[in-house]
C-alpha cells in the first residue's frame, strides 16, 4: 500500500486528460457537495463561482485524505466550454481500519447519461428546489 497521498493538482491533471479523451472540455467547474438535485428526470446543479468551487473541492479532497480511503471524481455533464464535476467520498463502516496511514485512491468516471440540466445560481431558488426534492423523497409531495 502506498502511504503517500496523491496531490489535488496531480489528480485533477489526470482527470483532465481522461475527460479530453472522451471529447469533454478540459476546463473544470466543481459542483459543491449536495449541489445536485433530480426532480422529474431533470438535474438541477447549484452553481457557485469557479474560484470558490475549486477552493471547496481542494478542501474536500484534503479532508477526504483524512476521512476516507477513496474518492471518486465524477464528470456530471458538460457545456461547450466546461466539464462539471464533483467529488464523491466513499465512506463505509470498515474505513476505520485504514487508520491515518491509508492511501488515497482516486477513480475517474463519467456517466454519459444524457439528461436535461438546469444550472441554478440564485440561492433562494436553490433552497426552494432542495425543499421540494426532500418532500418528494419522503413521499410528502406528489408530482403529476
Amino acid at each position: 500500500m502506498n502511504n503517500k497521498y496523491q496531490k489535488f493538482d496531480d489528480v485533477v491533471s489526470s482527470f483532465k486528460k481522461f475527460i479530453v479523451t472522451r471529447k469533454w472540455p478540459s476546463a473544470i467547474h466543481w459542483v459543491p457537495h449536495g449541489g445536485i438535485i433530480f426532480l422529474n428526470k431533470i438535474m438541477f446543479i447549484r452553481v457557485i463561482s469557479a474560484k470558490k468551487s475549486e477552493r471547496n473541492a481542494r478542501k474536500a479532497f484534503i479532508r477526504g485524505e483524512c476521512n476516507c480511503p477513496q474518492l471518486t471524481i465524477e464528470g456530471i455533464c458538460c457545456t461547450p466550454e466546461t466539464t462539471w464535476v464533483h467529488l464523491i467520498p466513499h465512506l463505509t463502516e470498515d474505513d476505520s481500519r485504514w487508520g491515518k496511514n491509508r492511501a488515497l485512491i482516486t477513480k475517474m468516471s463519467d456517466s454519459g447519461k444524457p439528461v436535461e440540466v438546469i444550472f441554478v445560481t440564485n440561492i433562494l431558488y436553490w433552497l426552494i428546489l432542495k425543499l421540494i426534492g426532500e418532500k418528494m423523497e419522503n413521499g410528502n409531495l406528489q408530482y403529476k
